[in-house]
């Protein structure tokens, strides 16, 4: 809020020092007011200096971005310099306003200093691309350029020397005009691009908001089109051994004891979801020494992985990335171990 409104901060705090009395109680309170605001406001942009510099190897951490994220929202964090934008661009509106408050019957190093400051920033923006994104980067320096053009016209809007006796004040005033319609010119195609880029990427963003719903309603469909497919030829195709080795597996399933990757699923196991599997029906002895087989593998699997994965766990809390030891555990070497040993008992059957 204090960066969006820097400038009204700074042009207020700046004309109220203009008028200071200590004539009364209420006037001290209030020029006293105005001094401490004035002073805040001039070394606010040196004190978030000061804090990002100091922060500089943990502004990534989660908390330092709730606590100071907005002092560098979509800025880069591996540089210095990129961590000056909102310095500079606060320190840039605070001269702007002490220029426009106390510097008003200046006219011409009003329109100088717009000038060098528009220069300075536009050779920021070129060398350090302070942004994330390139496309902000380059939507900046198109901007400052802008600034840059429209400044220099603001020169002709001063009184500039009038001695040239072949000049006369018509002269002057058309010059002034001409010099009105090309800042009016450099304005709207200012708007325009801005708006086409904006235009450009809502349109963007609704586009991949569109893409991302049809993609989970195809999906919908897909799952409901398989269950239908189920429920009408639950094991079609399949041999009477691996029909029942299906539905132990929906039962156990359901059951929730075969599913270690959390572990409060692997306490269900622990607190008698291997029984539980012992309690159902009993079916072909071919598919109860399997399904005791690899209950006995998953068990001892978990029992194997358990340090690791409350250490994954722990991880991943505090914001680490453990996506690929997950995806490794679970897709890899868990599903691995279950098939050598289904291999290792329903070959002999199957043969």
């Amino acid at each position: 809020m204090v960066l969006e409104g820097y400038m009204q901060y700074s042009l207020s705090s700046l004309a109220s020092i203009t008028n200071l009395t200590f004539t009364t109680q209420s006037d001290t309170i209030s020029s006293s007011l105005s001094l401490a605001f004035t002073v805040f406001i001039c070394i606010f942009p040196f004190v978030i200096w000061y804090l990002l510099w100091k922060r500089f190897l943990v502004l990534k951490d989660p908390r330092q971005i709730i606590t100071f994220g907005s002092s560098y929202f979509e800025i880069r964090t591996d540089s210095k310099a990129a961590l000056l934008y909102n310095v500079l661009y606060m320190i840039r509106r605070l001269v702007f306003a002490f220029l426009a408050v106390q510097m008003g019957e200046h006219c011409s190093l009003q329109a100088m200093v717009l000038i060098y400051t528009s220069i300075l920033m536009s050779i920021y923006f070129i060398l350090v691309r302070p942004f994330e994104e390139k496309s902000l980067n380059r939507i900046e320096v198109f901007n400052e350029l802008c600034i840059l053009f429209a400044s220099y016209h603001l020169l002709l809007f001063t009184d500039f020397d009038y001695s040239d006796p072949s000049d006369t004040e018509e002269q002057h005033l058309q010059t002034q005009y001409m010099a009105g319609w090309s800042i009016i010119a450099v304005t709207t195609l200012n708007i325009i691009v801005n708006m086409a880029i904006m235009c450009y990427q809502t349109a963007q963003s609704i586009k991949e908001k569109w893409t991302n719903w049809r993609k989970a309603q195809l999906d919908k469909q897909k799952v409901k089109l398989h269950q239908v497919k189920l429920q009408a030829a639950p094991h079609k195709g399949l041999t009477p051994l691996k029909q029942q080795i299906r539905q132990r597996k929906h039962r156990a399933r359901n059951l929730g004891s075969l599913d270690f990757d959390s572990l409060s699923q692997s306490d269900k196991f622990e607190r008698g979801g291997a029984d539980q599997i012992n309690l159902t029906p009993a079916l072909d002895g071919q598919v109860e020494a399997y399904f005791q087989s690899t209950t006995q593998v998953l068990k001892a699997e978990y029992d194997k992985e358990k340090p690791q994965i409350r250490d994954r766990k722990s991880r991943k809390q505090k914001g680490e990335n453990v996506a690929k030891e997950e995806f490794e555990f679970k897709i890899v070497r868990r599903p691995r171990r279950l098939l050598e040993y289904s291999e290792q008992i329903l070959e002999p059957q199957n043969q």
